[in-house]
């Protein structure tokens, strides 16, 4: 690189990774309520695991996630049902067909929290945050990877595995 040279090309990959990953722990850092697709259903396999016992498509949310939803109601895209019933879909276990291994490493975590006496919005909080810290994880794993797929004779490009992450956090 010439000494007048400023930029460089092989920079824009992490500059843009970067500008990204802080975009997204924003994001996450200022969401007040609770996802408006399946968070509560996901939250409700955690809570019946860390409980100890296995979710069924027929059960009903934990009692604890209902209470929230009728307390704050503007944390919530169904805001202030009229009754419980009225959630339709959402008011039942519909992630129970999911595999459990994701929901069993985030059970130990809620069930400290809980011990704590933490309120179920912050422990989903909380839950926000380790599950995209190990997103995250996993997506920078493809810089080593790549490494170990060079090393037995794979060709793939150096900027691949910054596209990648790029790519995954989008």
């Amino acid at each position: 690189m010439k000494k007048w040279q400023l930029f460089s090309w092989k920079w824009l990959g992490p500059i843009l990774v970067a500008i990204v990953l802080v975009a997204q722990i924003r994001f996450i850092y200022l969401q007040n309520s609770w996802s408006p697709i399946d968070e509560y259903a996901h939250m409700d396999y955690i809570e019946k695991l860390s409980a100890g016992k296995m979710p069924a498509v027929s059960d009903t949310l934990e009692p604890e996630i209902l209470n929230d939803i009728i307390q704050h109601p503007e944390r919530t895209v169904a805001h202030r049902p009229e009754t419980i019933s009225s959630l339709g879909l959402a008011l039942y276990s519909y992630q129970a067909k999911h595999p459990p291994v994701y929901y069993l490493l985030l059970a130990p975590l809620n069930s400290l929290l809980k011990a704590l006496h933490y309120p179920i919005f912050e422990r989903v909080r909380f839950l926000r945050w380790v599950s995209f810290g190990g997103y995250v994880l996993g997506l920078f794993l493809l810089i080593p990877l790549t490494r170990k797929f060079r090393a037995v004779g794979f060709r793939v490009k150096p900027g691949w595995p910054v596209l990648g992450i790029l790519f995954g956090l989008l």
